[in-house]
């Protein structure tokens, strides 16, 4: 199964950035999912690649309409 690189967002639901591609000690380098070109990002308290419970995938957190109920 592929893991996908996610940031937290505060307003909703995080922000998917695309497939994981390698990780190192201080960064996930990912597929962008906008236009396919590598990029990485930083692994913070933000990065993720676990889903979390603000993550539309998590199992116990229901986003029926793509917002917060």
């Amino acid at each position: 199964m592929t893991q996908t690189v996610r940031r937290f967002s505060p307003c909703g639901p995080c922000i998917t950035l695309g497939p994981l591609t390698k990780e190192t000690a201080k960064f996930y380098c990912f597929a962008s999912k906008y236009d396919g070109r590598a990029k990485k990002i930083a692994k913070t308290g933000a990065a993720h690649v676990e889903a979390c419970h603000s993550c539309r995938d998590h199992t116990q957190t229901c986003y029926p309409n793509g917002y917060m109920d």
